[in-house]
């Protein structure tokens, strides 16, 4: 039996996306363009775009305190079951969108087999927080890895301003 080959999403060059952009401008008058909700869309992504997603959820939850970490962390794990859709803020929401790209970015990496073991000392604690999402231990982790990304930035926001002075 023939093995089947795996469809790889393409990386798309400047000359894919003009004719992309071309063709929606086809479209006739009063039509819109739209993806479908059902549709799934395959697209290439590389492990420094997965850290910046990463640096990009770390920001939205940097003025969340931790009591509003760990709320958060408990209803998007319940799939905000039982929560008015009106009462989920956009920020749980962002925090929900970011940590499942982050999720299936790494379960793809797996399956993809891009992942590597190393002995470099790299920091995948989002990646082991996010995995474990279904334990109250993970919405605890990550209140407290908040916790050291603001004194992180904090950090280096004071060095940076310390260069600026000279």
């Amino acid at each position: 039996m023939a093995k089947k080959k795996e469809k790889t999403p393409k990386r798309v060059t400047p000359k894919d996306k003009i004719s992309a952009i071309e063709k929606l401008t086809e479209v006739a008058s009063g039509k819109v363009v739209t993806v479908p909700d059902d549709a799934i869309i395959n697209v290439p992504i590389s492990g420094s775009f997965r850290k910046a997603i990463e640096q990009t959820l770390h920001y939205i939850m940097s003025p969340m305190e931790a009591e509003e970490i760990i709320v958060a962390m408990q209803r998007i794990r319940s799939g905000f079951q039982d929560i008015n859709p009106l009462k989920v803020t956009e920020k749980e929401r962002a925090i929900w969108v970011l940590m499942s790209i982050i999720s299936e970015i790494n379960y793809q990496a797996a399956e993809q087999k891009k992942t590597i073991v190393t002995e470099e000392d790299v920091n995948e604690r989002m990646a082991d927080i996010i995995h474990g999402i279904n334990t109250d231990a993970a919405a605890e982790d990550m209140a407290n890895f908040n916790e050291e990304y603001k004194d992180f930035k904090s950090k280096r926001e004071d060095a940076a301003d310390n260069t600026n002075e000279d």
